[in-house]
């Protein structure tokens, strides 16, 4: 089938907890052992939390930490691609959820998290992340690679390959997507385009492009 790329620099909650809170929750984790060391000070009793756009203060007696959230997604983000190219896709999805918690507009960790879905071979919740990777971003190419290879993979080539051309529209030398469209199209038995995406990715340094041109293309 197509290849699976690797993890690349990859809701909102309701009922008793809202998305304000267990982002504080998580701070107030963060930063616990900086309370051991206030408990010592007299008003370290009274804590102060305030949730704004772009950062959440908390004042714990005369002490204010000011968190920003955007440090927060990005570190979370950062720590949920170390643990999926590492293989823990699941611990990858909970840092993509924590970074969610702080940056519900960021493409990068919808597609992070659909690609941990993914290798999981949760291709319904990856298919919402790539989708919403989408819509946020329209331009992300490698959303529409990673979208493309989902419907594949559902015996849906035919929409598959528009996302294909469109990443190759977004960013043309990327080889991977001139690949997948090759094998989209190999699978719907058009062996003229397909051969024609297979040397094209091949020219574009997709090495692997070697073994399906010897065997369809010759």
């Amino acid at each position: 089938m197509v290849t699976i790329p690797r993890l690349l620099v990859l809701t909102t909650y309701h009922h008793i907890t809202s998305t304000a809170m267990k982002k504080i929750i998580f701070i107030l984790i963060s930063i616990v052992y900086s309370v051991a060391t206030l408990s010592q000070n007299a008003d370290s009793g009274k804590i102060i939390i305030t949730d704004k756009k772009d950062h959440t203060s908390i004042r714990i007696g005369d002490s204010v930490f000011t968190i920003s959230h955007d440090y927060m997604a990005q570190t979370k983000l950062a720590d949920g691609i170390k643990k999926g190219e590492e293989g823990d896709f699941e611990g990858a999805i909970g840092d993509f959820n924590t970074a969610l918690l702080f940056d519900m507009n960021n493409h990068e960790i919808y597609y992070n998290r659909g690609l941990a879905y993914y290798n999981l071979k949760d291709y319904e919740h990856a298919l919402i992340d790539f989708d919403k990777s989408i819509e946020i971003d329209s331009n992300y190419f490698l959303s529409y690679n990673q979208r493309g290879i989902i419907k594949c993979r559902q015996d849906n080539c035919l929409d598959a390959i528009n996302d294909f051309n469109t990443a190759i529209r977004l960013k043309p030398d990327y080889a991977l997507a001139n690949f997948n469209l090759g094998i989209a199209y190999l699978q719907l038995a058009n062996f003229t385009d397909a051969c024609l995406q297979l040397n094209k990715a091949k020219e574009l340094g997709y090495e692997n492009a070697d073994n399906i041109i010897d065997q369809y293309c010759k």
